[in-house]
């Protein structure tokens, strides 16, 4: 990579564009959770954003698992489980949101870029719509970017020959995508509605 992975900080530029992406691939759920956890994640975000700003260290191991677990905990208590559609996917964003703060080395951002993609997937178990579909193409480049400029030795940092190279790769990956929409359709299962495909509610409508 060009730095040292001991003392790697990484560039301005590209946490910037690593927190915008994870910001737009886990808005979907930041959106559907509760409010709290929302808020816990964006004071994380926040406090990573703020540490690199002033060149000091991410904070220390024993702090990390004290913060894993108060998150761990805080979702049971709003969920009262970790299975299921809507506990899963806030357990998922807020490991993201742990991983971004460990961040320390050129793969803690591999993972955190791997987490994203992960969370775009999961978004589509409660939605379909056209809109979601055009709002995640969007976290996939910018997430891409990222990936791209961490395998350039000379210029870490994203720029426009990065986001470039990223927006050939999403439209390479057009004609797979279709043939795959085309071969695999969507099909209805307990993963992704309730048994019996009655909607989450209905047992609450008399």
């Amino acid at each position: 990579m060009g730095v040292s992975a001991t003392h790697w900080q990484p560039p301005r530029g590209l946490l910037l564009t690593l927190a915008g992406g994870i910001v737009l691939a886990g808005l979907p759920q930041l959106l559907r959770q509760p409010a709290v956890l929302t808020g816990l994640w964006l004071v994380l975000l926040g406090w990573r954003l703020a540490l690199a700003w002033q060149g000091r260290p991410p904070p220390a191991t024993w702090l990390r698992l004290l913060l894993t677990a108060a998150g761990v905990g805080l979702i049971l208590a709003e969920y009262g489980a970790f299975f299921g559609r809507e506990p899963g996917s806030a357990l998922l964003v807020f490991l993201s949101i742990m991983k971004f703060v460990e961040l320390r080395r050129p793969r803690d951002a591999q993972l955190v870029i791997f987490l994203g993609y992960f969370m775009l997937g999961v978004a589509f178990l409660f939605s379909q719509s056209l809109w979601l579909g055009a709002w995640l193409v969007l976290a996939v480049w910018a997430l891409t970017a990222v990936w791209v400029a961490l395998s350039d030795p000379c210029q870490p940092a994203p720029g426009r020959a990065h986001a470039r190279l990223a927006g050939r790769l999403l439209l390479g990956a057009v004609p797979l995508l279709l043939v795959l929409f085309v071969l695999f359709p969507r099909i209805p299962g307990p993963a992704v509605e309730p048994a019996g495909g009655c909607p989450q509610r209905c047992d609450r409508i008399e």
